[in-house]
């Protein structure tokens, strides 16, 4: 279920903070706000850095053997959630999606109260930078020191499953040929019981079959798919883009009880010397900046950012460099469709504080499970210009103070780079 639409939400206060969440708390003088989208939009909530959401739904209670999750799948910047007045969790990143089991709080009811306590930081110190919000709180990009980009910027959905679950996949191109191309993928489940399960992928034609004996509890399993005679996926000035539908089902006693689904693609990218190779072919590459389509998520559309990828490769480009931010998923599969390649940045920008280094590591592997299956990306970008820079204009750049050692450039930078080559070792990583 789709959670979209008309939610009410009021500025945060300790008082609220108390009560807020309760079932037969009165909310009918809270301001109408749209989900996905800026709580800023509403003149009455543009200042403000905490805000409260609520919204009713009715759906049936989860039956016999299922499990029911509540996913954020997109929540600028931090948020914490209660479900029909039980509190479920906190989220951290802005597109990192967050999934809990609310199952236990839907029983014996069809009609809930989801709940959210929503805050986003202000841009603070540029020389200690303690937020993940990239260029959507840069000054210097967004052109104003008081944007507020907080909301929920994705969809909030739930989804049942059954007794076996799926926390996390992951799906990555390893290599490709003309004559084999190899996936490799990661799948988290939950299994309470134990036991025998079978992970079974389809893609491109070819049905595999992984069986496996479970723990109790969660489990992580890393295996690979191999595709003969595949069809590649190319730039779009050197062949077709060729996309496929892969699937991946949890299977207990012949019975599907979780499923993930991706576009993907098969194609091998590399880095010499700062030329990108793509499926053993030299590319001249032709590179374009994109920021944000707007500064305040969720109020991109899918047409304006598809229109963007569209403009970039008719005007002659072939790569575009998304600036310490991750794009609508519009962006993404326009680029897959089109043959557009893409260096992804994380969101880290200027100098970061020591706090940070944590949150990063997290949320770079969410990075790979969320991006790693789209073809058009081609770089991951741990860092954009990790020194301070001068408060006056210089006749030459400050090259001695961007390459010496500091600890964004030699610690964080180094540190997240390895989280993400470990995650996905099949495309160049860059520290900054």
């Amino acid at each position: 279920m789709d959670l979209s639409g008309q939610w009410h939400a009021a500025p945060a206060t300790e008082e609220l903070r108390r009560v807020f969440f309760d079932d037969d708390f009165d909310a009918s003088r809270w301001h109408p706000v749209a989900v996905p989208g800026p709580w800023a939009a509403r003149p009455e909530l543009r200042d403000e850095r905490a805000v409260l959401y609520r919204t009713r739904f009715d759906m049936d209670a989860p039956r016999d053997g299922q499990r029911r999750w509540l996913t954020i799948h997109g929540l600028a910047q931090q948020g914490d959630i209660w479900l029909n007045g039980a509190y479920v969790g906190n989220t951290d990143g802005y597109f990192v999606p967050h999934q809990f089991e609310v199952t236990h709080l839907c029983h014996d009811r069809t009609s809930h109260l989801l709940a959210i306590d929503a805050t986003v930081p202000r841009e603070g110190n540029l020389d200690e930078r303690t937020h993940m919000m990239g260029s959507l709180l840069d000054s210097t990009l967004t052109g104003t020191e008081s944007l507020n980009p907080g909301g929920l910027r994705r969809t909030v959905t739930i989804r049942d499953s059954g007794p076996s679950a799926i926390m996390h996949f992951r799906a990555v191109c390893s290599d490709a040929t003309t004559r084999r191309a190899r996936l490799a993928l990661r799948c988290v489940f939950d299994h309470p019981d134990g036991g025998s399960v079978t992970l079974r992928t389809v893609v491109a034609g070819v049905e595999h079959e992984l069986e496996h004996v479970a723990a109790a509890g969660e489990n992580r399993i890393e295996w690979t798919v191999d595709i003969d005679d595949p069809e590649l996926w190319w730039p779009h000035s050197l062949g077709d883009q060729p996309i496929h539908e892969l699937t991946c089902s949890l299977v207990v006693d012949d019975v599907v009880q979780d499923q993930r689904q991706v576009r993907t693609a098969l194609r091998k990218v590399q880095m010499r010397n700062w030329t990108l190779i793509v499926n053993g072919v030299r590319m001249f590459t032709k590179g374009v900046v994109m920021l944000p389509n707007v500064p305040r998520p969720g109020l991109t559309a899918a047409d304006q950012a598809r229109n963007d990828v569209t403009t970039a490769r008719d005007g002659g480009f072939d790569l575009i460099r998304l600036v310490a931010h991750v794009a609508n998923p519009a962006v993404y599969a326009t680029a897959d469709e089109l043959g557009m390649l893409i260096w992804q940045e994380m969101p880290l920008r200027g100098v970061m504080h020591r706090s940070v280094r944590s949150q990063a590591r997290r949320q770079a592997r969410e990075l790979v499970d969320l991006l790693g299956h789209h073809p058009s990306v081609a770089v991951w970008c741990v860092h954009d210009e990790p020194f301070r820079k001068p408060t006056t204009a210089q006749v030459t750049p400050p090259l001695i103070g961007q390459q010496r050692p500091s600890w964004n450039r030699t610690v964080l930078d180094q540190s997240v780079r390895r989280v993400i080559q470990r995650s996905d070792g099949s495309r160049p990583v860059i520290a900054h």
